[in-house]
């Protein structure tokens, strides 16, 4: 992510329309090549943004807003989740802050570890679908298997990143 950010500064620094004054043409140049890579530093810095171009790349979309999970025991585990943050931030005033500390590091190491599984469930998927350009390399049924196997690994990193961010 570093790299990524040293990338992109350098890169802005050279394409910000602001530095090519009286210079009209150039300069709306510069804005929409400075808002193209806006965009792509946004979408390689998150990860389901990252993910989501990847499978673009693949010509597979994914409406994010209308697909869902339909795993029960994983939607139970995200509403243990967010019940769990709820309870955090309605202890007492009184209440040591250090439980709350506590409480709240044991939620975000359980979700970041599911998000692991899924970020390594999505590789490993996603390779493999890669490889399946090449001519007659699978089953068109296998392909679709593949594909619901990204998407709902993405869908997955979804709901788990909000659950990070609550």
């Amino acid at each position: 992510m570093e790299q990524l950010e040293r990338s992109y500064q350098k890169i802005m620094q050279q394409v910000h329309p602001d530095r090519l004054q009286n210079q009209e043409l150039q300069q709306r140049l510069a804005a929409q090549y400075a808002t193209l890579t806006n965009d792509a530093y946004h979408n390689l810095k998150d990860p389901v943004r990252r993910a989501v171009y990847l499978l673009q790349l693949q010509d597979i979309s994914i409406d994010m807003e209308r697909c869902s999970v339909h795993d029960v025991d994983f939607l139970t585990q995200l509403m243990s989740w967010q019940e769990t943050l709820e309870d955090i931030h309605q202890y007492p005033e009184n209440t040591e802050n250090a439980a709350r500390v506590t409480a709240l590091s044991h939620v975000r190491q359980d979700v970041k570890q599911h998000i692991r599984q899924q970020e390594n469930r999505f590789n490993h998927f996603y390779t493999q679908l890669a490889d399946q350009k090449q001519p007659q390399s699978a089953t068109e049924k296998t392909k679709a298997a593949i594909k619901a196997e990204v998407q709902d690994a993405v869908l997955r990193m979804r709901f788990l990143y909000q659950i990070l961010q609550s």
